[in-house]
């Protein structure tokens, strides 16, 4: 799915309407720049679509002064062979404030299963759906996080 810059432009321009995740893109085999893009827009109420396919991503950083809604049946999936950091994580966020994170029937996943296989991952205990360090007033509900590895 491609950008739509005209939606982007009037998000980022006026951040009190809630925008949607797929205008950034959407990439069913990775859509970690599109999804760290909307984040990163500093929109104030991100949404992010059921695609009818997973949003398949990388590491994803959090950001201040936002809400994020995952969609009833939204599923965003730890990218495959991605995460060989031990401290690598689905969602991070470190020193930021006022974020909430809503997903009634949303599930965020990893793949605990691989990164117990020693030959594809370094040992470690860390690998968390969400790692939160040093956050304050957030807010998570409703969502199911799902076989991290920490």
């Amino acid at each position: 799915m491609a950008r739509d810059e005209e939606a982007i432009r009037t998000a980022v321009e006026d951040k009190s309407k809630p925008a949607r995740a797929s205008w950034w893109g959407f990439d069913p085999a990775d859509s970690t720049r599109s999804l760290e893009a909307a984040i990163d827009s500093g929109v104030g109420k991100l949404i992010v679509e059921d695609m009818g396919a997973p949003w398949v991503t990388d590491r994803i950083t959090l950001r201040s002064n936002q809400e994020i809604v995952f969609e009833k049946g939204v599923v965003v999936i730890a990218k495959r062979g991605a995460f060989q950091g031990s401290t690598d994580s689905l969602f991070t966020a470190s020193l930021e404030e006022n974020i909430t994170l809503t997903g009634h029937d949303a599930t965020l996943r990893m793949w605990k299963q691989d990164y117990a296989d020693l030959a594809k991952y370094k040992k470690a205990e860390w690998r968390n759906v969400l790692s939160l360090r040093s956050c304050a007033n957030v807010r998570i509900t409703g969502l199911t996080l799902a076989d991290s590895g920490g």
